[in-house]
């Protein structure tokens, strides 16, 4: 059994936690550096494979090309330690977490205007180290707050979804009820969070690093229909194992109505905003789906 097939078991994650409890955090941080190398040499590996195919688009170098191979590397590390942080975390609860995970004061305070006016908002972001932090600090706040989760197909995506529960994040796959679910919560002036960068067949064909991909279309729906605005941000480290969440503006659904490519323009416009996040670090962005059909056509 693989290194990458034994993180994807429904095991995988609690084997990590129970690590992490009891050992020493160097020795911790100096193993999951060792399999973050070993692992980003699985050539065969399908995730090895994505993050090289979406780091070439992104840095517009060859796959084969050697600083592709140094991000690979870089991106299972840095989402590694990422997880080490929030499973030391995580013994400590929401408590703990608010001083190792926190929202920039922007951030904080354009989304309690948004909301204290009685409005919903979304919050569309993208897979970026510290995402899962800033989820579950989101469930120990104040806010009336449904995640939308993708389908749970991976044995390791249930387990970490069930952790997340654990700690009180409300926590819903994407459905039709789902859906339903979080258009109640917009018009009730809740807070809707998703992702908008992972591949989606059934989304909208749109421009990302200057190549063409099929990106998730269900946020921007969402806007369209409650009028809700949407809040473009991001998570990073700032070292240390701590994480920070920032915005990258607000776009309001008022500006695309009427007309008749609503749905892609909005959706294009927030993936611009992502984009830019990306580019300047590459290393934080940890995608394990392959984003575009074909990275090496000339774009």
């Amino acid at each position: 059994m693989s290194l990458v097939s034994i993180a994807n078991s429904r095991w995988g994650p609690k084997a990590a936690m129970w690590m992490v409890k009891i050992l020493p955090r160097r020795f911790t941080l100096w193993m999951a550096d060792r399999i973050a190398a070993r692992i980003a040499r699985q050539a065969d590996s399908a995730i090895v494979a994505a993050i090289r195919s979406n780091q070439s688009v992104v840095q517009g170098l060859p796959e084969d090309d050697p600083k592709i191979q140094e991000t690979v590397e870089a991106v299972l590390r840095n989402t590694m330690r990422s997880y080490i942080s929030l499973f030391e975390i995580m013994q400590g609860g929401h408590e703990t977490l608010a001083a190792f995970a926190k929202l920039d004061a922007d951030l904080r305070e354009m989304g309690d205007e948004i909301l204290s006016q009685g409005r919903g908002m979304i919050y569309v972001g993208a897979h970026t180290i510290g995402l899962d932090h800033l989820l579950i600090h989101l469930g120990g706040l104040d806010y009336h707050t449904l995640v939308l989760a993708y389908p749970e197909v991976m044995p390791s995506y249930q387990a970490q979804n069930d952790l997340r529960r654990s700690l009180g994040l409300n926590l819903s796959p994407v459905s039709f009820q789902s859906l339903r679910k979080a258009i109640t919560y917009l018009r009730e002036g809740g807070l809707v969070v998703t992702a908008a960068d992972r591949p989606d067949e059934s989304g909208v064909f749109l421009e990302f690093f200057g190549k063409r991909a099929w990106l998730p279309v269900g946020h921007v729906r969402l806007a369209l229909k409650t009028r809700a605005p949407i809040m473009v941000g991001v998570t990073y480290s700032i070292g240390g194992g701590k994480y920070r969440a920032k915005s990258l503006g607000i776009i309001e659904p008022e500006q695309f109505e009427g007309r008749a490519d609503a749905e892609e323009a909005m959706a294009q416009q927030v993936i611009r905003k992502l984009e830019g996040f990306i580019r300047q670090h590459p290393d934080e962005w940890w995608m394990f789906h392959k984003v575009w059909p074909d990275p090496m056509i000339e774009r």
